[in-house]
């Protein structure tokens, strides 16, 4: 197995710029940090090396029968790449691959959110509700930063992610294929008549910032606080799992 012990290696310099969003879109990888999430990724993703502190790692040897790099690193090379102060003993280099959400399914679509846990959170919950994918706002923190990977758990080599810049546009295109869009409304009131089980729809999340706050001034203060403690609480989960929508959401016209 390949041995790195300097923090000045080459490629050590390159793993530590993924840190910074700068680095992560110019070399197009991203780092899953901590066992589970290097798990994920091998068994999910393209890897482009393992980092690990022991010899006989079973993630290592995995990556070794994939044809993946292992690189076994010192102590102080794992903290130098790590986003934490006390890394675990594996991290895996990721490619980041282009998003596209299917044609069929329920999917999320999340609107200028720019805390990266909560971001991440909302990739777990989706996951483990079956959404078919997460459609990202162009404002929102970017999904494969550090403290986003570790917020989703894996979820984020699950499920497609697609990004779009021009968020409204992409929506109505959805509306105009046959997608319900519904709007997570997190005061729990009704408006609209929910959506028809069995078609495909979008739920619609967004931060306080955001277009569906306007014209809310009241709720806006409540907004910041809910969002993040619905997140938290995975209360979105169970809103999800109701067909059709009921108490949270409301159609968008």
């Amino acid at each position: 197995m390949e041995q790195i012990t300097s923090t000045k290696n080459e490629y050590i310099k390159l793993l530590r710029s993924l840190k910074q969003k700068k680095g992560r879109e110019e070399t197009g990888l991203f780092l899953a940090e901590g066992d589970k999430c290097a798990a994920e990724a091998l068994g999910n993703a393209k890897v482009q090396a393992l980092l690990t502190t022991q010899e006989q790692h079973p993630l290592a040897i995995q990556a070794e029968q994939k044809g993946v790099r292992a690189v076994l690193v010192s102590q102080a090379v794992m903290e130098a790449v790590s986003d934490v102060k006390t890394p675990q003993s594996a991290i895996a280099v990721v490619q980041k691959q282009q998003g596209k959400l299917p044609e069929q399914g329920l999917f999320v679509a999340l609107e200028d959110v720019a805390d990266p846990q909560n971001v991440g959170t909302i990739l777990r919950t989706a996951d483990a509700v079956g959404a078919a994918g997460v459609l990202l706002s162009g404002k929102c923190a970017d999904y494969t930063s550090p403290k986003a990977v570790r917020a989703a758990m894996g979820s984020v080599f699950h499920l497609p992610v697609e990004v779009a810049q021009d968020f409204q546009g992409r929506l109505s295109a959805m509306k105009k294929a046959g997608v319900c869009l519904l709007g997570g409304h997190l005061q729990g009131v009704q408006r609209g008549q929910g959506h028809e089980s069995g078609r495909r729809a979008a739920l619609r999340l967004s931060g306080e910032n955001s277009h569906l706050w306007k014209g809310r001034k009241s709720e806006r203060g409540r907004g910041r606080r809910n969002f993040a403690l619905s997140v938290q609480r995975g209360e979105i989960a169970g809103e999800i799992r109701k067909t059709p929508c009921r108490n949270k959401f409301h159609v968008l016209e």
